[in-house]
């Protein structure tokens, strides 16, 4: 058994940007760009009946969160992200 078998070729489409951003992310962590593509798609919410809303609960029940969160979101997620 190879490290190949049960993975799927795909051929997709990203903006210079897009690619740009992977390949900086990739570099810095070291992995090749399928391995990244792999864990993004690995993050993404489950595709079950309730599982929105399970994700939908868990808001505001963390502490911790800056004040200003719900106004600036998006730069929290770039700071985080290391885009901002």
């Amino acid at each position: 058994m190879s490290y190949h078998d049960g993975m799927h070729r795909l051929q997709v489409q990203l903006t210079t940007e897009q690619v740009a951003r992977l390949r900086r992310v990739a570099q810095r962590r070291q992995v090749s760009l399928s391995a990244l593509v792999r864990e993004a798609v690995d993050l993404l919410p489950a595709d079950s009946p309730g599982a929105r809303e399970a994700l939908l609960a868990t808001i505001g029940r963390h502490g911790g969160a800056p004040p200003d969160l719900a106004e600036r979101h998006d730069d929290y997620v770039a700071d985080a992200f290391g885009d901002g």
